[in-house]
């Protein structure tokens, strides 16, 4: 293998690395039902009217490529 192949090798699979690692999760996202409980709880503890309970928070699926980050 050549010397210019090898470098074209190394970049195409460094870019492909960084392109996959950024198609996950890097923390705990806040969902739109956990959002609204705190909402509440401080709309509660601040005395002004309280919205209704959010719904139950979605079982959490894992990612294939979240181990990349």
């Amino acid at each position: 293998m050549s010397v210019r192949k090898f470098a074209v090798l190394l970049v195409l699979l460094a870019s492909a690395g960084a392109i996959l690692s950024g198609c996950g999760r890097r923390n705990e996202p806040i969902t739109p039902s956990e959002a609204a409980r705190q909402d509440r709880a401080d709309r509660q503890k601040a005395g002004e009217t309280v919205p209704a309970e959010p719904e139950k928070k979605v079982e959490d699926k894992p990612f294939i490529l979240d181990g990349l980050l």
